[in-house]
């Protein structure tokens, strides 16, 4: 009986540290944008607002830097996704080159990796469009 009791234990800690492994390793959750391709680094960092998106299964909202945006997306394969159409609020920004460079880069995208806390979404000739830091 007290090894059975002792399997079990082994078991559920196993499993819990599988589940853990696997959270920190998904692609839900609110991600920053750190870069935009052709977008440079001042200018993103001088943006009111920090570009993000919130993936919630296949759910994406966030922000683009001006609007609120709301898509979703098919998950074509392992890795690899469609956009479907990107629905977002037309809020008046002065500056627009990035809201306007980060919906066409989202568009674009057609694939993703992970490494660590970093989401790279990449286009269909795997060059990156944008890259996030998972927000903690």
């Amino acid at each position: 009986m007290k090894h059975l009791i002792i399997i079990a234990l082994i078991v559920l800690t196993s499993c819990s540290s599988k589940k853990e492994i696997m959270k920190e390793n998904t692609i839900d959750g609110t991600w920053i944008v750190n870069t935009l391709q052709e977008i440079s680094e001042t200018t993103l960092n001088s943006n009111k607002t920090k570009p993000f998106i919130r993936i919630e299964g296949t759910k994406i909202t966030g922000n683009n830097g001006c609007n609120t945006i709301m898509t979703s997306f098919s998950e074509v394969s392992k890795n690899t996704f469609v956009i479907n159409l990107i629905a977002e609020t037309r809020m008046f920004c002065p500056q627009m080159e990035i809201p306007n460079a980060f919906n066409s880069l989202l568009k674009e995208s057609v694939s993703y990796k992970i490494s660590g806390n970093t989401l790279t979404f990449l286009d269909k000739n795997n060059q990156t469009t944008i890259t996030f830091n998972k927000k903690q």
